[in-house]
């Protein structure tokens, strides 16, 4: 993810959170046009966070990034309704990349001069 950072840190706000609780105190900043989140720990409180975010009518997409767990289908398919798009790992970043594109939602940061 930090990679992906940085190469998006030129042209669009970035805010990396690394905990659910972080994430949750952003809920209100409407400057958040784009959740890309990878999902390694913290999945149950992350998807309750995703439906709040859902409930609160926020817009901004969410793309996931996620290991499968085979044991774990009620994730899955949870994962499946709340996430915009879905990239099991491991993912290129050339995948994210098109994938942002893609949503075309982004606000590009003003230059600064």
């Amino acid at each position: 993810m930090k990679s992906l950072s940085i190469l998006l840190q030129d042209q669009y706000g970035i805010v990396a959170t690394e905990t659910v609780e972080q994430l949750t105190l952003q809920r209100d900043n409407k400057c958040i046009s784009l959740l890309v989140v990878d999902l390694e720990r913290s999945i149950p409180a992350l998807l309750a966070e995703f439906e709040q975010r859902r409930l609160e009518n926020h817009d901004a997409p969410i793309i996931v990034l996620y290991a499968f767990r085979q044991g774990q289908p009620e994730w899955e398919k949870k994962i499946r309704q709340l996430a915009s798009q879905v990239f099991y790992k491991p993912v290129q970043i050339e995948q994210i990349l098109e994938a942002i594109s893609a949503e075309g939602t982004l606000r590009k940061v003003p230059e600064t001069k």
